[in-house]
């Protein structure tokens, strides 16, 4: 929902972080099956209440009795962690990991070199067995057939056509019918034009891809059977050959590459093959050709710009999008995932394409160019990270008996997941708002399944895109069990994902966190929160199903138990140390760049308001002050750190529309919707160090232009920049060498012990962050300088003031902000109307 409402009592919703994969020692797992309870299909841990005597447990979800399994014990592996990981069976022989190369080649010659060398290391990090496929794309598309031995066979197809029923038959008629086996002559029948007015049935007949010709063993080949092609493929791959003239961007079909990617997968998995596919396209400029083309190209005309949204001065951004999203969709319903790596310098469309990546659960890897360390780095930490290969999996396995387990087997800790669903089953007394992060909604199969049937092929004999759907949504996840109706808890306040209990995602990694929103408006059935008597505790269980790289079928559930307060009186919550401010700072500014994605030429300033609103309200209620007496405003620790969350998110990258690109603010969002606390709160709040003769070491300092002096060091961490800077006098002395001098070692060891922190910092990183070193009057130094409290700025700093410590900026002061959000708080109305400035 993009109207958010706020609570007189909670302010912010109850929300839990959660990260379905995270690696946490803690999590027991075991071979046992899991025990369901037969009312609600929540799973027993160690929150229920177990009689052992009367051989019953009693689910915290609804209250009904369970019998115990024979032989059960308080030794259960279920009961010995509040995160178990269940084994559901051995793997899937029809789990096939695929990975689809969709790679760039209208790009300049060195950034195609470099790109070629990144790909060929990468082999060397993907299973030997499993699928690949190779598509390069620039002017038109060419499917490469990995499964020729004599020579490197490809299909090109042309990357200017926007796919309907006339174009198609009046074009293309003879030959399509000849790759679907009639005679060029004879005349297409209806059926034939039903499958062929669709992108997918034209892709599959210029592929030549029919019953008996499928995609298995053409274009989708085991590594270890097509590694020396894919090779000479990427060792071979040139420039694309057309021209590009003077004053026009090259020719770049990005839009149908996908639309390729998607098909050739449609058809896999309609060949029976249970795909985890990752789908990985390189880009080096913006789409310009057919479907999915994002600007003109002439470069008279501009990338659309954030100007041009409020403006609405985005005649190809409607169209482009909602081609992307009916990707997505297709994507979704085979459970791919698109991964979209990009390296270029202007805009190349990221912003239109962005639920292709969002909702499949892929990542964004952008930079300026593919020659870059950036690059580099970040593909490479890609796959390891990841560990699709299962090698560091099984390294480290541990089994419920605390023996390792050497071979891979399924007690090893996965780093991603494939297939993934999420529900969740809460007691009476908490509803499910929604979710934000990498997910979807899930949206049970209606259509026909069977394959074989007349109503679900083409004439080709491959599935049409409807059958496909179903087959998968019922296929993949038939061995989860229905939201029983006794279980469910939607809140009619949909936030995010909403107006369900359960979501779907292509895959996720060990990095992923999703916020879950719970509505905690007491029901009818459930006694008030502010009854006297014994505490209660809410209880709220997650429950991941998902497949690991290897194709086992894994059931991770984890349950926690939240104490409901005795009272509603603010005092309580001031007093105890209930409320975590790095997660409420997260849960709020997802919130708001959730209502920021609608793109409305009003939500920019709407959404702004709400997080003021928000504040005002929060501060009303859990601050102590006298009415009209704004300097007796006072909050407590545990409460003093949001409003300067709120500041920054309100001077961040997410709330910008000048000096950025909506690419890069799709990027960034991107990751803020994705990664846990710590890293959000560094995205809107980043961290200042400082490093002085007198304390040589990384000290904390304020984020503020005071910071700024001419003999220290400064180290800023945004998460996507890593900066040092040198102070003007620490500059002059580097320029003179006295770093060199051994007599001045103590001035080396200065300059050495930034770089030893950030090399820490830079080791583990993904994607690689922008790094740079530069002094306070460097260029490089904007990314600090927009990030500092303006606390002197060319208005008010006083003469003798430091030139590098003044910030040229009109923007409010922390001062300024906290004194006009006092104002708002003791004032009488209720804060509908605050702005903050």
């Amino acid at each position: 929902s993009h109207h958010i409402p706020v609570t007189d009592k909670m302010v912010i919703p109850l929300a839990a972080m959660f990260s379905p994969l995270y690696p946490s020692p803690s999590v027991v797992r075991t071979s046992n099956p899991p025990q369901a309870c037969r009312h609600c299909g929540s799973f027993l841990s160690n929150a229920a209440v177990i009689d052992f005597a009367g051989h019953y447990w009693a689910c915290p979800a609804c209250l009904s009795r369970n019998s115990l399994p024979q032989g059960f014990s308080a030794q259960d592996p279920s009961l010995a962690s509040n995160t178990i990981e269940y084994n559901c069976g051995s793997k899937d022989p029809k789990a096939r990991q695929v990975f689809i190369f969709l790679i760039d080649t209208a790009i300049e010659m060195d950034e195609l070199d470099a790109l070629r060398k990144q790909l060929l290391r990468s082999i060397d990090l993907i299973p030997h067995d499993a699928l690949i496929c190779c598509v390069t794309f620039g002017r038109g598309v060419t499917v490469w057939d990995l499964g020729c031995d004599a020579l490197n066979r490809c299909y090109t197809i042309r990357g200017n056509r926007a796919f309907n029923k006339e174009s198609v038959l009046g074009n293309a008629g003879n030959v399509l019918n000849a790759a679907l086996g009639g005679a060029p002559t004879s005349p297409l029948t209806n059926t034939t034009k039903a499958d062929l007015s669709t992108s997918a049935g034209y892709i599959r007949a210029m592929l030549s891809v029919h019953r008996d010709n499928p995609v298995t063993g053409r274009f989708f080949v085991p590594l270890e059977e097509c590694e020396f092609a894919l090779t000479s493929i990427i060792e071979e791959m040139t420039v694309d050959p057309f021209p590009v003239p003077t004053g026009l961007r090259s020719e770049r079909a990005t839009g149908t590459a996908l639309d390729v990617g998607a098909t050739l997968l449609e058809n896999l998995v309609s060949e029976g093959v249970a795909a985890n596919a990752k789908i990985l396209m390189f880009a080096g400029g913006p789409a310009t050709r057919g479907p999915g083309a994002v600007v003109g190209l002439h470069k008279k005309q501009m990338m659309r710009s954030h100007r041009d949204f409020l403006d609405y001065n985005i005649p190809m951004y409607d169209k482009a999008y909602e081609f992307y999203n009916e990707v997505e969709r297709r994507l979704s319903s085979v459970s791919a995932t698109l991964d979209c790596f990009v390296a270029s310098f202007d805009q190349i469309g990221i912003m239109e394409l962005r639920e292709c990546v969002n909702r499949t659960g892929g990542v964004f890897v952008c930079g300026d160019t593919f020659i870059h360390e950036m690059f580099d780095i970040s593909l490479q930490r890609y796959f390891t990270d990841r560990d699709f290969a299962g090698k560091a999996a099984a390294a480290t396995a541990v089994n419920a008996d605390g023996s390792f387990a050497q071979d891979g087997s399924s007690f090893a800790a996965a780093t991603s997941g494939f297939n993934v669903t999420f529900d969740i089953f809460t007691s009476r007394d908490t509803l499910i708002s929604g979710a934000i992060g990498p997910c979807r909604a899930y949206i049970a199969p209606t259509a026909p399944t069977n394959f074989n049937a007349s109503s679900s092929a083409s004439p080709s004999g491959s599935p049409t895109s409807a059958a496909i759907t179903a087959q998968v949504g019922s296929s993949t996840r038939a061995h989860i069990p229905p939201i029983l109706e006794s279980a469910k808890r939607v809140s009619p306040i949909a936030i995010g994902e909403g107006n369900t209990q359960r979501w779907v995602s292509s895959s996720v990694d060990s990095g992923v966190t999703i916020t879950f929103l719970f509505d905690t408006a007491v029901l009818e059935s459930a006694p008030p929160a502010n009854t006297p008597g014994p505490s209660r505790n809410r209880f709220v269980q997650f429950v991941t199903y998902y497949s690991t790289p290897s194709g086992e079928r894994r059931t991770r559930v984890t349950t926690q138990l939240h104490h409901v307060s005795p009272t509603t009186n603010p005092g309580y919550f001031t007093g105890s140390p209930v409320f975590d401010q790095t997660c409420a700072a997260t849960v709020v500014s997802r919130m708001a760049v959730s209502m920021l994605e609608d793109y409305s030429p009003h939500m920019w300033e709407t959404s702004k308001r709400w997080v003021d609103k928000l504040l005002v309200k929060f501060v009303k209620r859990f601050g102590s002050y006298n009415l009209g007496n704004p300097d007796s405003l006072r909050l407590t620790p545990t409460l003093s750190l949001f409003p300067s969350f709120m500041y920054n998110l309100r001077r961040s990258e997410y709330f910008m529309i000048m000096n950025i690109s909506p690419d890069e603010t799709v990027f960034k969002r991107h990751w803020l919707m994705r990664e846990g606390c710590d890293r959000v709160v560094l995205m809107i709040q980043p961290t200042l160090h400082g490093y002085t003769f007198q304390a040589p070491y990384a000290t904390p300092v304020p984020l503020d232009s005071n910071s700024i002096q001419p003999d220290n060091i400064l180290v800023i961490d945004c998460f996507f920049n890593v900066h040092i800077v040198w102070g003007v006098t620490i500059e002059e002395w580097r320029k003179l060498n006295y770093h060199l001098n051994p007599d001045y070692a103590h001035f080396k060891d200065l300059l050495e012990a930034p770089e030893a922190d950030v090399a820490i910092t830079l080791a583990d990183r993904f994607p690689y962050p922008r790094f740079s070193r530069t002094d306070i009057n460097g260029g490089e130094a904007r990314h600090l300088k927009t990030r500092l409290n303006p606390s002197t700025t060319y208005a008010s700093a006083p003469m003798g003031q430091p030139q590098g410590s003044v910030l040229n900026t009109d923007d409010a002061s922390i001062a300024k902000f906290m004194q006009t959000l006092k104002e708002a708080v003791v004032r009488a109305d209720d804060g509908k109307n605050a702005a903050l400035s």
